[in-house]
């Protein structure tokens, strides 16, 4: 029930990101003053916004930048993390050492303080800033999943007869190991999506995100906060969008686990 729920949700969150811009008439970015603050009505689905502009649109648009930050954040993550984990689970000893001294003082520091402090210091909002603050952190909890799960698949027979097989480490790793860490990999990638999601909004929320001239979830609830009284539309509408994301990924993540990982049967 969770995972068919999850599906759907995020399913129908990346179909607007996709099609929705072709199904609103009016640009994110469009200004008609004398429409300021108008409520939800067949004209506007959403009502709009202090500048005019159609919430509908930016909600659409929203939903895409969202979506597509949060997708290249887990996957950049989920490589370095892979990679990183492999050579500190597989190889051992100083690399092993090494990398997990640095993985603990990356979790040393409150998560997102330190991408609130990285992306402080860039101080020009743009999509490159976002990325970076939030894939400065986000590799490590791979890391440390990648290399548990590989010390654990290593002592096992068929990683043992590959070795007595004389086959290589890249081909032990990548045709032996790397398979069997695809499921927890994706459970946990569907948590980091709705806790990338979170964060992308929050930054963009503080005008520490995408540019001005992108259309945001969290920006959109940013502007909306000193409107709550004459256009309460503004926040609730992105402040929907995030939740149900969220919501979605995290029943994603709890039904995958219930499916994937033998360990919950």
């Amino acid at each position: 029930m969770k995972l068919k729920a999850g599906v759907l949700i995020v399913a129908a969150i990346f179909i607007i990101g996709l099609i929705g811009p072709l199904l609103v008439s009016q640009s994110p970015l469009e200004i008609h003053l004398q429409e300021r603050f108008l409520p939800p009505s067949t004209s506007h689905f959403f009502g709009t916004d202090n500048n005019g502009t159609d919430i509908l649109s930016i909600f659409v648009y929203g939903a895409r930048v969202s979506v597509a930050i949060s997708v290249l954040v887990v996957t950049l993550n989920l490589f370095v993390g892979l990679i990183i984990g492999s050579i500190a689970g597989f190889f051992g000893g100083l690399f092993d050492l090494l990398i997990m001294r640095l993985v603990d003082m990356v979790f040393g520091f409150p998560g997102f303080l330190l991408v609130l402090a990285v992306a402080a210091i860039m101080q020009q909002a743009s999509l490159f800033s976002v990325i970076f603050a939030l894939c400065i952190t986000g590799w490590a909890s791979y890391s440390r999943l990648v290399r548990g799960e590989i010390l654990y698949l290593k002592e096992k027979e068929f990683v043992v007869a590959a070795h007595a097989m004389g086959f290589s480490n890249t081909r032990i790793l990548m045709g032996h190991i790397w398979p069997n860490l695809m499921a927890p990999l994706l459970i946990q990638s569907s948590f980091n999506m709705a806790s990338t999601i979170i964060a992308e909004s929050s930054l963009s929320f503080l005008g520490l995100g995408v540019p001005p001239d992108t259309p945001s979830w969290g920006s959109l609830l940013g502007a909306g906060r000193q409107f709550l009284i004459e256009a309460p539309q503004m926040s609730t509408f992105p402040g929907l969008g995030i939740v149900l994301l969220v919501l979605g990924f995290n029943l994603l993540g709890d039904g995958l686990r219930e499916h994937l990982d033998p360990h919950q049967h």
